[in-house]
């Protein structure tokens, strides 16, 4: 039988350099995808230049151009129902544009996805090339997340592959037919904790988001943070853009309110809303306006179910420059 087509879709808005890197990673794998699937999430002329060279230069490239930007959910949703719409994809693996994948990356993904028993994703063990994991991971089993491919690789011990709850756009692999059996990203949520739900929706049809150590991703890591225990909890104090950090309070509560049940309630909510908290207070502007346009206004719109970009009086907070994609 021949090997199943694979379709790779990068989303790229404003990175020109970062994303020709990434592109000339995913063509040069053993194999390359058979198709190139490239989102201009709204591009910059010079990101929309390297997509339309890319495509030109792939036997079959192809450039998505979204007139909006449609943050990481909205332009993943956009190129992986682009995937589907062909039907002659039969694998899509997804790529931010500073998610380089190493040698022998893709190969690994499709050994596993093909072995492995009810396959959601099969994604690679992304870092900053360094051996410290870009996020640390929470695998199955474990007390606390896993901080360096050194750690990932002791915790497999000769496995293909271990169970996680989900993981980012760092070559991650979904079988088409999971996504037209289970649906695609929510796009509504804009950007933060999308890949997240899609992982948790995956598992609760009882399929599995597997992370392969054999595969490697280079991204930078997760914005500094500070950290403190609450209740026994590791919680991280970020202070990035205030737009970022509305929607990371926002889609965390819809998403763990959706798929929590009970323990919502009595444990993740709570734990949300201080972290929340925390954070908001910690920005760089004024605090009654961080109190009233990040921190009110997310669980707010939580309540209330509104979805998509963040309010304008909240990215107006923080010149044009610092605001979230």
């Amino acid at each position: 039988m021949s090997p199943p087509r694979t379709a790779a879709v990068v989303l790229a808005r404003d990175r020109p350099s970062v994303v020709a890197r990434t592109i000339e990673a995913i063509v040069g794998q053993e194999p390359a995808p058979d198709v190139l699937i490239l989102v201009a999430n709204e591009a910059t002329p010079e990101v929309t230049e390297v997509l339309e060279r890319a495509a030109h230069e792939h036997d079959a490239g192809e450039v998505l151009h979204l007139p909006t930007n449609l943050g990481a959910a909205g332009g993943f949703h956009a190129g992986l129902e682009h995937a589907m719409s062909r039907g002659d994809v039969e694998l899509a693996c997804c790529f931010d544009d500073d998610a380089t994948p190493l040698p022998g990356c893709l190969a690994a993904l499709l050994a596993a996805a093909a072995a492995l028993p009810d396959v959601g994703t099969v994604g690679a063990v992304a870092h900053d090339g360094t051996g410290k994991l870009s996020w640390g991971m929470w695998i199955d089993g474990q007390a606390g997340p896993a901080e360096t491919v050194g750690e990932v690789q002791q915790l497999a011990a000769g496995r293909q592959a271990l169970d996680v709850a989900g993981m980012c756009w760092h070559a991650l692999l979904v079988p088409v037919d999971v996504l037209r059996a289970h649906g695609n990203i929510w796009a509504e949520l804009f950007l933060q904790y999308e890949d997240a739900e899609f992982g948790l929706r995956l598992r609760a049809a009882g399929l599995h988001n597997y992370l392969v150590p054999a595969a490697e991703c280079v991204h930078p890591p997760a914005p500094p943070s500070r950290e403190i225990r609450l209740l026994g909890r590791k919680l991280a104090i970020t202070c990035q853009a205030p737009g970022k950090e509305y929607l990371t309070l926002r889609n965390d509560l819809l998403v763990r309110h959706r798929y929590n049940g009970l323990r919502f309630w009595y444990a993740t909510g709570p734990l949300i809303l201080v972290r929340g908290l925390l954070i908001a207070v910690s920005l760089d502007v004024p605090r009654s306006a961080a109190l009233r346009h990040v921190f009110a206004r997310a669980v707010l719109d939580a309540a209330r179910g509104r979805l998509g970009p963040p309010p304008a009086r909240t990215t107006a907070l923080e010149p044009a420059e610092r605001r979230a994609p």
